[in-house]
This record gives C-alpha cells, sequence and structure tokens, in this order.
C-alpha cells in the first residue's frame, strides 16, 4: 500500500482505476477532467500522457502527498 492507494487512486476489479471524491473535486476546481475511471495501467497512462496539464497537476499533488 502507498499513501496514494485509497485517498487519491484506489484499484478496484478487473484492473479499473478509480479517482477519489477529494481529488475529483479538486480536478473539477482547476478545470481538469479525468474519467470517472480507466482500466488498466496502460491505458491510465495513455490518458495522461495524452493530457500534460493534468499529468503535471497530479505530479504535484502525489509529491505533496508523498513528502508529508
Amino acid at each position: 500500500d502507498s499513501p496514494i492507494n485509497g485517498v487519491l487512486l484506489s484499484g478496484g476489479g478487473a484492473g479499473w482505476i478509480n479517482v477519489s471524491d477529494s481529488l475529483k473535486e479538486e480536478l473539477k476546481a482547476n478545470n481538469l477532467e479525468f474519467p470517472e475511471k480507466i482500466q488498466g495501467v496502460d491505458n491510465l497512462r495513455k490518458y495522461l500522457e495524452d493530457n500534460p496539464p493534468l499529468t503535471k497537476f497530479l505530479f504535484e499533488k502525489f509529491r505533496n502527498v508523498l513528502s508529508n
């Protein structure tokens, strides 16, 4: 388990990756979109590669979570 699991992202059955409600609100407040859920790490990686502003936001968010 990592500090990110359950706080920002969580895994579901069949490889689904879900976003926490609090992160959804932060993304919305920053005019960023993220699907309700994404199936698999490869699809998550592709989505992030295609959305640089979202990737930058999440990088900063994860760095802050991990540094605390």
